[in-house]
């Protein structure tokens, strides 16, 4: 989870005194066979990791463009590491996934 909030600090976007956008649009690829397990946790992990994100924006003073979304993706077999992940600052009606 660390490594999901530092994205989200390391995304910044000043856009004003006291404004600053990051990203509100995670997308998190994992191994296939990790995939499967996530998806099939009880409470859900994705939305426990957009909680996670909300709340260190507002600890932080973020703001976000638009609704938070993490999607969690299998890899492309040529992935060599555990997980990698994207986010995007996407707008309010924008379509979360990347």
């Amino acid at each position: 989870m660390a490594i999901l909030l530092r994205q989200c600090d390391n995304n910044t976007l000043i856009v004003g005194r006291q404004r600053i956008v990051v990203p509100n649009a995670y997308v998190v690829d994992v191994f296939p066979a990790i995939h499967q397990q996530l998806l099939a946790s009880n409470p859900p992990v994705a939305p426990a990791l957009a909680n996670e994100v909300r709340r260190h924006a507002a600890e932080q003073g973020y703001i976000f463009a638009g609704p938070v979304a993490v999607d969690l993706h299998p890899a492309l077999s040529d992935m060599t590491v555990g997980f990698r992940i994207h986010s995007r600052i996407s707008p309010a009606g924008g379509c979360p996934s990347a």
